[in-house]
């Protein structure tokens, strides 16, 4: 195959699958990104308040399951291995063939009712995770990690 037609069916790849490329870069990057950190919060809510929101810790326990720190991961957030497994699926999804990622797809695609209800779920379980954690820290003093 000569180059200019790689390079346009690796753009088409690319742009038929945006969901799957950013997967693939957040799953390069928990590996790349050191996972001590840069001592700088990225949460405007912890740098306003000086208080846990929901998703604090969540981009660290990402970058810790990168690590295999899978107790630190778990520490700073549970839900780090939810986001990390779903990368992992959207990643695989992506590098399967068209014909191949539809017949998948079309096994495993939950009727868009349910699929909406779960996404409640979570979401709802994501701030009851949240708000339990902000309890806990305010009633006990105890340091967020």
């Amino acid at each position: 195959m000569e180059r200019s037609r790689l390079r346009d069916r690796v753009r088409e790849t690319l742009a038929s699958r945006p969901g799957a490329l950013v997967a693939g870069v957040v799953l390069v990057l928990s590996v790349v990104l050191p996972a001590e950190g840069f001592g700088v919060s990225l949460c405007w809510f912890n740098t306003l308040f000086e208080l846990p929101c929901p998703g604090c810790g969540l981009t660290r326990s990402v970058i810790h399951i990168g690590h295999a720190r899978w107790e630190q991961a778990w520490q700073l957030h549970p839900f780090g291995f939810l986001v990390y497994g779903a990368a992992l699926v959207a990643v695989s999804l992506g590098l399967l063939p068209g014909a191949l990622r539809e017949v998948v797809r079309a096994r495993w695609r939950l009727p868009r009712k349910v699929r909406d209800r779960l996404i409640v779920v979570m979401l709802l379980a994501l701030l009851l995770f949240g708000v339990a954690r902000l309890v806990v820290h305010v009633v006990t003093q105890t340091p967020f990690p």
